[in-house]
């Protein structure tokens, strides 16, 4: 996607900052220490990844809780790396959707985090679900 929105910046409590430039180009950068951006495995910004509850082709779903809250949410990790450009659009076409969706029947986005290869997305954690879509 040449220009993603601009409200895909995120900023860590932790120093850590994913940025999209202007030109299109994605990258984290750490001011504490590299390891607590890509340490993928126990932590994304605030969360604290727990277990995968859903796989698919581009990525996985994980459970996960905020550290400074304790609320249960879903994280949707999507490998860009894996996407064609057309459906990297659509992917960033419906970020943009989600997050102006507001209705008590549809899973909420909380937050977008972006990374030079990883996106993840930050939702509403519904438990009992069967079927979890992964792209």
């Amino acid at each position: 996607m040449k220009n993603p929105p601009h409200n895909m910046h995120t900023s860590h409590g932790d120093g850590c900052q994913d940025m999209t430039s202007r030109t299109g180009r994605p990258g984290a950068r750490c001011r504490n220490s590299l390891a607590s951006c890509t340490d993928e495995k126990t932590r994304v910004g605030n969360y604290r990844l727990l277990k995968t509850i859903g796989k698919g082709n581009f990525g996985k779903v994980k459970l996960a809780i905020h550290i400074l809250t304790g609320r249960e949410v879903a994280i949707k990790i999507i490998d860009k790396t894996k996407l064609k450009p057309t459906n990297l659009q659509k992917l960033f076409r419906e970020v943009r959707i989600m997050k102006i969706l507001n209705h008590p029947n549809t899973v909420k986005l909380f937050e977008v985090i972006e990374t030079e290869k990883t996106l993840y997305l930050i939702m509403e954690y519904a438990s009992g679900g069967k079927n979890i879509f992964i792209y």
